[in-house]
């Protein structure tokens, strides 16, 4: 059920976003594997609580050994498994001599030449220039999931030395402070010998092939491992990592003494960790994480600084849209607001609008819920309801609504105005539509909900008389951990003019729904100083990462997705968080609801008959 949520989400709202229209294929890293034997014992269950800062160094340095270690054995690694069992092993140190000697020997195999606190396993020869090296050449982060869908790459390339040292102009070593006091220098590069990578190394096999190693979320060593998975994902490639008023690094031990706690604790403080970055591509897809998937059969939104009903399925109940929601079992609405605006998945400038219209009532099938609700003639009442109905079903439904979402193509709205809904065609129908606002005389572009690639671009073409550009948009190249030495990589984007021009007065509306691929667009639009009516959109756009964690939510870990490409303004500024700020702000109101008027497409109107006034 989750699995099927979350393609369903992401296919109407936050994928295929603004970044590209296609993908690369690329070679990646896959883990192999292969079941457990079942006569094997599980890891035995020992005491994690005082282990914090060990479990945290050997997260840091296990995910700086899969992300950028180039040997065989890195590459070969179950790191599921492998990250399970070196939280066990660290978990029963006893002295931090025991715990250094511990590190050494589980990397010892597949990272040989690894110094940890000045001592590694060998000294490998020095290198020269005219050797073939290898290492890793990583455009954002790429699962194996993703492998072929992907617009990032992360390959293993092959080089000599010399191009290495005229690429990146870097240490072939990464030097770097873990917790508990420990000190490591990673090789960046490996010499080859043929296809094989020296030192020679190995996967480690020793001791980890005695135990059954238990992936499910529930069990603490693996929910630890995905946890610090995540947290190491974004600590090395989140593209807006260094936009963040935060210590990424200090975000490890808080996280880790939540997956200690419990299953639930480690869900929630995952998705908190996920609300910190402000991305508002973020989801988390999990049967973890205790937010249920039910709601009650009256939906809210926030509309002038208040959470007000927009809708009821059961037109039985005596609640009417406008009415303000007070308090929910008795517990006042700021508050609640407050305390699920920390996990909301979202940013500042969307966390209200998220919780008031998707989180606030969200639960299990069948909850009793009283609501205190306030009615126009401000006089309070209270309601007692169950929750009966599908909490995204109910999200998707005020979506619509809030966003005007409608079928219309075309339809023409006076003799001399015209309406095209350019979210709603599809690339083979523009030319007809071009072909119906043949004699318009002003034209209003709707562009409030998702659109499709080649039906904006294509219907935009014939409103400029030059290229245009996109936002500004960047991949990076990432070479070392903790994006230390990372190289911006530009991904300039152009539309052409088409071969017939309409040149009418024309202005576009945009929505606060207006997301990605949504703000993709818009960006075109403020290029080709077309004026945008509406208001601010989302605030995110570039192509979605996707992580799985423990084989993803459908195996009964975890699906997440984050923005892999760093996008701003036209000046430079601040997008994400953001969005878009409408050129002529028409914000909607509780009065427009409750009497189903579109009073953006009216504003627009208006100002379009303003334009063509003598």
């Amino acid at each position: 059920m989750y699995k099927s949520i979350l393609v369903f989400l992401l296919s109407v709202f936050f994928i295929g976003c603004g970044g590209s229209a296609g993908s690369n294929k690329q070679e990646t890293s896959v883990e192999s594997q292969s079941p457990p034997a079942a006569s094997k014992p599980s890891l035995p269950e020992v005491y994690l609580v005082d282990k914090t800062q060990r479990i945290a160094a050997f997260i840091q340095l296990t995910n700086q050994v899969r992300y950028f270690h180039p040997s065989d054995g890195a590459s070969q690694t179950k790191w599921d498994n492998f990250t399970s069992y070196g939280i066990y092993r660290t978990a029963i140190t006893t002295s931090q001599e025991d715990f250094i000697a511990t590190l050494r020997a589980l990397f010892a195999t597949m990272a040989p030449n690894l110094k940890i606190n000045g001592q590694g396993s060998i000294e490998a020869d020095t290198l020269n220039d005219t050797d073939t090296i290898t290492f890793w050449s990583q455009t954002g982060y790429v699962d194996a999931k993703d492998m072929i869908n992907s617009v990032y790459k992360r390959v293993r390339e092959q080089r000599g030395l010399g191009y290495w040292r005229n690429l990146f102009d870097l240490d072939t070593n990464y030097q770097a402070s873990l917790a508990s006091s420990i000190d490591i220098e990673l090789p960046i590069i490996l010499a080859m010998q043929g296809s094989k990578t020296l030192p020679e190394s190995k996967a480690l096999i020793a001791g980890i092939q005695d135990y059954e190693i238990d992936t499910r979320f529930t069990n603490s060593y693996a929910r630890l491992a995905a946890a610090g998975q995540l947290w190491a994902v974004l600590q090395h490639f989140y593209p807006y990592l260094d936009e963040l008023d935060l210590n990424w690094s200090n975000e490890l031990s808080p996280l880790i003494d939540s997956c200690i706690e419990s299953t639930e604790n480690c869900g929630m403080a995952m998705r908190k960790l996920l609300t910190k970055t402000g991305d508002n591509h973020n989801y988390l897809s999990s049967q973890h994480t205790a937010l249920g998937d039910y709601t009650l059969p009256v939906s809210f939104a926030w509309l002038e600084n208040k959470a007000v009903v927009i809708n009821k399925t059961d037109e039985t109940l005596n609640v009417e849209v406008g009415d303000q929601l007070i308090a929910v079992n008795g517990i006042d609405i700021d508050s609640i607001i407050l305390e699920k605006s920390a996990y909301s998945l979202r940013a500042e400038n969307k966390q209200k609008s998220s919780v008031v219209a998707y989180e606030l009532l969200r639960g299990q099938q069948g909850q009793e819920v009283t609501l205190t609700l306030k009615n126009v003639n401000e006089i309070e009442y209270q309601i007692t309801l169950f929750k009966t109905e599908n909490a995204l079903s109910t999200f998707v439904a005020t979506r619509s609504m809030l966003s005007y979402e409608n079928s219309d193509k075309h339809r023409i709205i006076n003799d001399n105005i015209h309406y095209v809904n350019v979210s709603e065609l599809e690339g083979s129908e523009v030319n007809a539509i071009i072909n119906l606002i043949d004699n318009a005389k002003a034209i209003v572009l709707d562009l409030r909900t998702y659109p499709n690639w080649q039906s904006w671009r294509g219907f935009l073409a014939h409103f400029i008389d030059q290229p245009i550009h996109s936002l500004p948009m960047n991949k990076y190249q990432y070479s070392y951990p903790n994006q230390h030495g990372s190289t911006l990589i530009d991904v300039p984007q152009e539309l052409e003019p088409a071969t017939s021009i309409i040149d009418v007065p024309v202005i576009v509306l945009a929505s606060r729904y207006s997301i990605s691929q949504n703000e993709h667009a818009l960006g075109y639009v403020q290029d080709a100083n077309i004026p945008i009516l509406g208001e601010s959109t989302y605030g995110i756009n570039g192509n979605v990462t996707r992580i799985y964690l423990l084989g993803g939510a459908e195996n009964t870990g975890l699906e997440i997705s984050i923005t892999g490409m760093k996008v701003t303004q036209h000046d430079g500024s601040l997008l994400r968080g953001v969005g878009i700020v409408p050129d002529i702000a028409v914000t909607l109101t509780i009065d427009a609801i409750k009497k189903g008027e579109d009073i953006q497409l009216q504003a627009a109107i208006d100002y379009l008959e303003l334009q063509l006034q003598p």
